[in-house]
């Protein structure tokens, strides 16, 4: 006890202005991808599109179910990242490449018309067969 009045001068304490939770915050370093993306642990997260190409800091509590990640650029807070809900996304592609819009649109465009008729098949014209030789090539049989 003697030993820690000592040392008890050299003690210094936080601000209260800091909280304890960002102290322990996981970190991991990410580029944002040109779809304004980074990815975590197998998920995807949107941030700021001003981000796109720039290495970002994400904070993070591994150990709570439903992660909120704080995006950290320069020593700077910008924003919280928010989850990507691919199946979302891809409603909001364009007709051109979202290929099930487009199957979906020529198909009920097609149900509309009637289907084009086709000729005839006509038989294939024959070619006249080879005729296959069981005999022997002459030369090989001489030696």
């Amino acid at each position: 006890m003697e030993q820690w009045a000592r040392t008890a001068e050299r003690l210094r304490f936080l601000d209260p202005e800091v909280d304890l939770d960002d102290l322990f915050l996981f970190k991991a370093v990410r580029k944002v991808q040109k779809d304004r993306t980074v990815s975590l642990d197998g998920r995807a997260y949107e941030v700021e599109a001003a981000l796109i190409g720039e290495n970002v800091t994400l904070r993070y509590d591994p150990h709570t179910v439903e992660r909120t990640l704080q995006v950290w650029h320069d020593g700077k807070f910008i924003a919280p990242a928010k989850p990507v809900d691919l199946y979302a996304r891809r409603s909001r592609l364009p007709a051109s490449r979202d290929i099930s819009t487009s199957l979906y649109v020529i198909a009920s465009s097609n149900a509309t018309e009637p289907p084009p008729s086709s000729p005839p098949s006509s038989p294939r014209p024959s070619r006249p067969r080879r005729a296959c030789s069981s005999t022997v090539n002459p030369v090989l049989e001489e030696r």
